[in-house]
């Protein structure tokens, strides 16, 4: 399935000229499975295997934001447990960018996990096999404008993963 998003990962990061990478919920963390872009001299380029905190990222953000309440309140308590008082001093961002990425199919990011990056992250869906998928792309901080993604880079990431999500691979 990680290969029916290389095309549509490509071209997300040719639009916001940055990276653009796939994930999946691991424990508190996500791991990136797939990825493009990479251009040179970045602060921060992801790879495949590479890990980041549920609570801090847009990719992260993204994944929480598909979980059934049972299973988003058990992830919570998960994150919570393993985090303390970073989690509840966390908390109130991570809840707002989970309720955008319900209500408007993605969410940004400016720092939060890296402060050097502001990325935008959107859900894609689940898998046959279980897995909870998302995708996120991101921009050296001093290159980010924060109109360009929450009026233009957002909405459009959030119509490429429900153009991605036709494909039938993934369901919300």
């Amino acid at each position: 399935w990680r290969h029916n998003v290389g095309g549509p990962m490509r071209e997300i990061a040719e639009m916001c000229s940055g990276n653009a990478s796939v994930g999946v919920m691991s424990g508190t963390s996500f791991v990136h499975v797939q990825t493009a872009g990479i251009p040179p001299g970045w602060p921060h380029v992801p790879d495949i295997g590479q890990t980041g905190p549920l609570l801090h990222s847009a990719l992260g953000w993204s994944l929480l934001s598909m979980l059934g309440a049972r299973d988003y309140d058990e992830k919570i308590t998960e994150i919570q447990a393993r985090h303390g008082q970073d989690y509840e001093d966390s908390r109130a961002v991570m809840e707002a960018a989970v309720a955008r990425c319900r209500s408007e199919g993605f969410c940004v990011s400016y720092g939060d996990w890296r402060p050097d990056l502001v990325a935008a992250g959107a859900p894609l869906g689940q898998t046959k096999d279980g897995l909870w998928v998302a995708i996120a792309c991101a921009v050296p901080r001093y290159r980010a404008v924060a109109d360009y993604f929450e009026a233009d880079l957002g909405p459009r990431l959030a119509e490429a993963a429900a153009s991605i999500r036709l494909s039938g691979v993934f369901r919300l």
